[in-house]
């Protein structure tokens, strides 16, 4: 009886501390202690941002982007939002930086993928993952949240434009996309392969024609 009223308290203490362990940890989160990635690469400063992206490999997107505007003109700089950290305009914050940050910081997708960018767009489209307010960059360093404009700006492409943004990021993280390498040629075929272009058996071939089969041919096999 007694080692049974001992297991009976061991269980109940047991229990008392992992309710108490879950507590601790909903207290944690909730002060922002504990947070996921995605919240917290989101809720991070600009300049902090910045430092995860150069230490992962990722180029600034701030920088890439200017590219990417380069390239791509007629894709909307959205960029009239105010820094809540100067109090003026930020013109490096663009849509397409903010676009590259949540692709790269929020989701942790690959930046060289056509795939990976195509379902981040599919995301401002609303047809695939959800996108969360409070996590989106510029929710926190901004006065405005841009999440709801940079939405409309994605859904106003047409579907040649996706595909240009498209290739034109991967192109940018992937140089080798815009230099393949050399495929066979016919003359470079033919050099290495000389045999290819030797005449056919028959006629204008000096290799002779098999013999047709004549009557007692067959003899000649008979032991």
């Amino acid at each position: 009886m007694r080692s049974r009223s001992r297991r009976q308290t061991r269980i109940r203490l047991l229990s008392r501390l992992i309710a108490a362990l879950l507590i601790a940890a909903g207290m944690l989160l909730a002060m922002g202690l504990i947070a996921p990635t995605q919240t917290r690469y989101a809720n991070s400063p600009l300049g902090a941002q910045r430092a995860i992206a150069q230490q992962y490999g990722v180029p600034i997107p701030s920088r890439v982007a200017e590219e990417i505007y380069r390239r791509l003109p007629e894709i909307p700089l959205e960029n009239n939002y105010i820094s809540q950290r100067t109090g003026a305009v930020d013109p490096e914050d663009t849509f397409l930086s903010r676009m590259i940050r949540y692709h790269t910081l929020i989701k942790g997708r690959s930046p060289i993928s056509r795939f990976d960018w195509k379902l981040t767009l599919a995301d401002y489209l609303g047809i695939n993952e959800p996108m969360v307010p409070g996590s989106y960059p510029g929710a926190i360093n901004l006065t405005t949240n841009p999440l709801e404009a940079d939405t409309a700006v994605v859904n106003q492409f047409t579907r040649a434009q996706r595909d240009a943004l498209v290739n034109t990021l991967v192109a940018f993280f992937n140089p080798s996309v815009l230099n393949p390498p050399p495929q066979l040629t016919p003359s470079s075929m033919s050099a290495e392969t000389p045999q290819q272009n030797a005449p056919p058996v028959g006629r204008g071939s000096t290799q002779p024609l098999p013999l047709e089969p004549r009557p007692g041919d067959a003899q000649l096999l008979m032991p």
